[in-house]
C-alpha cells in the first residue's frame, strides 16, 4: 500500500463517504510532482497537517458518534459520566454529573416521609433528619409560657359565637366621646329609680318611688280589693270562701266596688281573678272605670265623673264551679289622670259580653299593675 500522507483543504465544500470514495494522490515537492499518481481508498486517508518527516499531525476523523458528514450533537451522544461537574457551590464529592446525581439520590433516599403540609425538615436530638412543625418564637412579644394580659387583644378582634365583633373601633370612639351629662348619675340607694328631674335633656336623678295613696300597693302594683268598698246603692254580696272574704257579683251587672288612692303614674293594666259560683258554661267579663281629680281643680269630690269604662277580654267560665279564671283589662280611658292625682276606681261585671254566664261570679283578686 502506498504511503498515507496528509490531505489539507479537503472536505471544506462537501462530505465524503470513506467506505466508497477514493482519492488520487500525487507526491510532489517544491519543484512539482515527482511521484504518482496513486489511487487510495478514502478510508485510508487521514486528514491533518504534514510535518517535515512525512508524518501526520492530528489523526483523521472518519466518524463522530457513528455518524459522518456535518455532525451536530444529539440526545444520547453524551452520558452523565462523561460530563464534568463543578462542585464548588454544592460541596458534593463528585467530578462528573453522574457521580453528583448518585450522591443526591443517596441523600434523599435517607429522608423521612413527609407528614403534614407546612412542616419543615430539621435535625432532631440525634442529629437525624426529621419533619417538624413550625415553632412559635413569641406571642404578643413575649416568650416562654405566655398568658393573656390586659391589652393583648382589642375588642374589634373578638367575635361572639355568631361571628359578630364585640365592639368596633367606631363604637369605641363613640363611647369614649359621650359626655358625662349623658351618663347615668352616680350614687343612689337601694330601691331608688332613675327619674327625669326637669324638661332638660339628660337631666336624670335617683329618686325614691312614691307609694300608692289610700293604703296598700306600691309604684309597681296596687291591690284594688284592699280597702275597697261596695257602692251603697248597688253593692255586691260579701261572702266567705275557705275563711277568705270574696265579693259575689250577680249576672245583672249592677253590682259595684270602689277603691280610691293617689295615682303613682305610668300606664296601667288590671288583672282580675274570679270563679263561678254555679254556672259551668258561658262567658265572663269585667269593666274598670277611672275618675281623676287634681288637687286644686274646681271639681267636687262627692260627684262621680268616671271616664268611659275599660272592658276586659272575654273569658270562658270554667266547666267546674269554684275553678279559677283570669281576665285582663288595659286601662286606656284614664280621665286624663296624672301622677299625684286623686283616683277613684269602679269595678263592675260586664253584662254586654256574649253568652253571659247565667249566675253569680265571685271576685277573688283585682290588681292594678303599672308599667
Amino acid at each position: 500500500m502506498p504511503d498515507i500522507k496528509p490531505i489539507t483543504g479537503y472536505g471544506q465544500t462537501g462530505g465524503y463517504n470513506p467506505e466508497t470514495d477514493y482519492f488520487v494522490i500525487v507526491k510532489g515537492g517544491v519543484n512539482g510532482p515527482n511521484e504518482g499518481p496513486v489511487l487510495l481508498v478514502a478510508s485510508a486517508v487521514q486528514a491533518g497537517t504534514g510535518d517535515s518527516s512525512g508524518g501526520v499531525v492530528g489523526g483523521a476523523i472518519t466518524r463522530v458518534f457513528g455518524r459522518i458528514g456535518d455532525i451536530t450533537a444529539e440526545f444520547g451522544d453524551y452520558t452523565a459520566a462523561l460530563t464534568s461537574y463543578d462542585n464548588a457551590s454544592s460541596g458534593l464529592n463528585a467530578a462528573n454529573v453522574q457521580t453528583a446525581i448518585d450522591a443526591v439520590a443517596a441523600l434523599t433516599g435517607n429522608l423521612p416521609a413527609a407528614t403534614s403540609e407546612g412542616h419543615f425538615l430539621g435535625l432532631n436530638g440525634s442529629l437525624l433528619p426529621e419533619w417538624m412543625e413550625q415553632s412559635v418564637v413569641s406571642v404578643f412579644g413575649r416568650d416562654g409560657v405566655v398568658e393573656l394580659q390586659a391589652g393583648d387583644v382589642t375588642a374589634d378582634l373578638v367575635t361572639d359565637a355568631n361571628g359578630f365583633v364585640i365592639m368596633t373601633d367606631a363604637e369605641r370612639t363613640k363611647l369614649a366621646t359621650l359626655s358625662g351629662a349623658r351618663q347615668m348619675p352616680a350614687g343612689g340607694t337601694t330601691g331608688q329609680v332613675a327619674t327625669k328631674a326637669s324638661g332638660d335633656d339628660y337631666d336624670i336623678v335617683w329618686a325614691t318611688p312614691e307609694a300608692g295613696g289610700g293604703g296598700g300597693g306600691s309604684l309597681s302594683q296596687i291591690d284594688l280589693l284592699d280597702g275597697a268598698t261596695p257602692k251603697a246603692s248597688a253593692p255586691p254580696t260579701f261572702k266567705w270562701v275557705a275563711d277568705t272574704g270574696v265579693w259575689s257579683f250577680s249576672q245583672s251587672g249592677a253590682d259595684e266596688l270602689r277603691r280610691k288612692f293617689r295615682w303613682p303614674g305610668g300606664a296601667a293594666t288590671v288583672k282580675i281573678q274570679f270563679a263561678s259560683e254555679g254556672p259551668t258554661s258561658g262567658n265572663g267579663a269585667w269593666t274598670v272605670a277611672i275618675m281623676a281629680l287634681t288637687p286644686g281643680d274646681a271639681a267636687a269630690i262627692a260627684t262621680d265623673s268616671f271616664d268611659t269604662a275599660n272592658t276586659s277580654n272575654t273569658v270562658a267560665v270554667p266547666g267546674t264551679a269554684g275553678h279559677m279564671a283570669e281576665a285582663s283589662i288595659t286601662v286606656s280611658n284614664t280621665d286624663s289622670v296624672a301622677a299625684g292625682d286623686y283616683v277613684r276606681v269602679q269595678i263592675k261585671r260586664h253584662t254586654g259580653v256574649a253568652s253571659n254566664a247565667a249566675g253569680a261570679l265571685a271576685l277573688h283578686t283585682a290588681t292594678m299593675l303599672f308599667a
